[in-house]
């Protein structure tokens, strides 16, 4: 439904202003259940993990954005392995496509789901960095010992580095830190305070 999924038109619009760079933080990929018996409004469009959907949410869609500028992109929880991570290592990562980090087998999704921090300059000293933690829980404490805390100081420690001789550094993440972010709890819309995994990694649980 382009009036509830309206992203042709933002796309269509934003390669309108002639951008110089696209930023995109996160979530390409939506259509991972089955279009509902009796739903005439969505049968036989496609669902999954596959090119067809990928196709349908992501490139079709952005054809005019794509061809207006160059993108940077965020990896979002969408893309993680247990999701669509196998279109993300395959269409958007700029890291080269190793087996074993490809989220093809489940028993290496840590490994698929980590990837390293990378730097973009973009001129006078600036430059975006961007980190992949979209793994990070939103809302759960991160237990002490867990993986995903040597990851988040991991890239942590890379970030710093990056950012030590820059005179702009914007660090551009998927799950928001500090922000708030809302969930639905029946008829209300519920605040939580940025993302609780990451927090307990810079501040302590």
């Amino acid at each position: 439904d382009p009036a509830a999924y309206p992203f042709a038109k933002v796309a269509q619009r934003a390669a309108g202003w002639r951008p110089e760079l696209v930023l995109h933080v996160g979530d390409f990929h939506y259509r991972e259940t089955r279009c509902p018996a009796g739903n005439k409004g969505c049968a036989g469009s496609p669902w999954g993990y596959g090119w067809d959907t990928w196709q349908a949410d992501l490139f079709d869609p952005a054809k005019p954005l794509l061809a207006a500028a160059p993108w940077a992109v965020v990896r979002g929880n969408h893309e993680n392995c247990f999701r669509a991570g196998q279109g993300w290592h395959r269409f958007l990562d700029v890291q080269p496509f190793v087996a074993g980090r490809d989220c093809d087998d489940p028993a290496n999704d840590r490994i698929g789901d980590d990837s390293p921090v990378i730097a973009i300059p973009l001129g006078g000293g600036a430059q975006i960095v961007i980190p992949d933690l979209a793994f990070a829980d939103d809302r759960k404490p991160t237990r002490p010992g867990a993986p995903e805390l040597a990851a988040f100081e991991t890239a942590y420690r890379r970030i710093a580095a990056l950012s030590a001789d820059a005179k702009f550094t914007f660090l551009a993440i998927h799950k928001p830190i500090l922000g708030f972010g809302a969930y639905q709890a029946g008829k209300d819309v519920r605040l939580f305070g940025g993302n609780q995994g990451l927090q307990d990694q810079l501040y302590g649980p």
